[in-house]
């Protein structure tokens, strides 16, 4: 074997690496270590420190071969790796996910893997940072495996700011987001470093698909919007949009606020009621009474957790009115 396969790099590369592992699988526990340190010098000399060899591994290859070196017992074996992304462009082919797993086993390996390490991240954001419907393609999951493995480095500073003109400052993208997706995106920008993301109040001031959501979803909404110490006035516009679109769509008529539900309204008004405004809290609170308590046995028909409910509500929103309720509500169960 040595005389056939171990006299120069190109007799060794003639023998491809994955039967390289079969044999020296079988026959490393047996070899003498002379001869193990003779065959683990020519594979490193064939395939690593020959730059012709490199060429012709691919990433699987570099896991195979540091099997094969580290059972011949090499200790550099793990650098097979490092030396492939560094001295070939091999690793510009990669995909999001290949890319997020060899950075995770380079950042392992520490100061040696660092030049490649910074090389690796110039290969993913060319691929897939600088082209914004390429960073819209892998979609935020690969956007958030790609800053996890790559967002520490000095090199990919500019990173939040191409995810967040891939996907906010394009207007068909940004209308495209579910609220879901809006809390992912506001998560994954402040990782790569962006202190006020203000993904939410963009999707709001700018799109129409919030609308979609139901009431719960809507509010909840409207109190994230409330939250942001950071977003002040714009937060306050955007947060004034939805609540202007709950009271269009759930108190515009009695039979549309009464399907909502007393529980519904709690829960609701629960989330949003310090946000609105005095004027909004009475108008409020004059709409759910004209739906639950004025209308001809409306407050008769609630049962006693939606009429406790109910004038927690009411109590909650001001004016005076939730404690009366229970009392009226009381008797006109039993005038019935």
């Amino acid at each position: 074997m040595s005389d056939k396969y171990l006299a120069g790099n190109e007799s060794a590369r003639s023998a491809p690496v994955g039967p390289w592992a079969d044999l020296v699988g079988a026959l490393s526990k047996g070899l003498a270590p002379e001869i193990a340190k003779a065959w683990e010098a020519r594979l490193w000399g064939a395939y690593v420190a020959d730059v012709a060899g490199l060429g012709t591994l691919s990433r699987a290859d570099c896991g195979t071969l540091e099997g094969v070196l580290g059972q011949l017992g090499s200790t550099r074996s793990p650098l097979v790796t490092v030396e492939w992304v560094t001295r070939t462009e091999a690793a510009k082919g990669l995909d999001a996910g290949s890319l997020t797993e060899l950075a995770g086993k380079l950042t392992a390996l520490g100061p040696p893997a660092q030049a490649a390490l910074t090389k690796l991240a110039g290969f993913a954001q060319r691929r897939y940072l600088d082209d914004p419907g390429a960073a819209r393609a892998i979609g935020l999951e690969g956007l958030s495996g790609l800053v996890g493995a790559f967002g520490k480095l000095p090199a990919p500073v500019g990173w939040a700011r191409k995810i967040h003109s891939a996907y906010v400052d394009d207007a068909g993208a940004l209308a495209g987001l579910k609220a879901e997706d809006c809390g992912r995106l506001e998560e994954l920008l402040k990782q790569a470093g962006m202190a006020a993301p203000n993904v939410l109040m963009a999707w709001v001031e700018n799109t129409e698909a919030w609308k979609q959501g139901d009431l719960a979803a809507l509010t909840g909404l409207a109190a994230k919007l409330g939250e942001s110490a950071q977003a002040g006035e714009l937060g306050k516009k955007a947060q004034a949009r939805v609540l202007s679109h709950v009271e269009a769509e759930y108190l515009g008529d009695v039979e549309t606020t009464r399907a909502i539900g007393c529980a519904g309204w709690a829960q609701a008004v629960e989330a949003v009621g310090k946000s609105l405004g005095e004027k909004p809290r009475l108008r409020w609170a004059s709409r759910l009474r004209a739906a639950y308590v004025e209308a001809p046995g409306a407050l008769a028909a609630l049962k006693p957790a939606d009429a406790q409910a109910l004038s927690r509500t009411l109590e909650s929103l001001g004016g005076g009115q939730g404690k009366a309720l229970l009392g009226q509500w009381l008797a006109q169960k039993n005038s019935k």
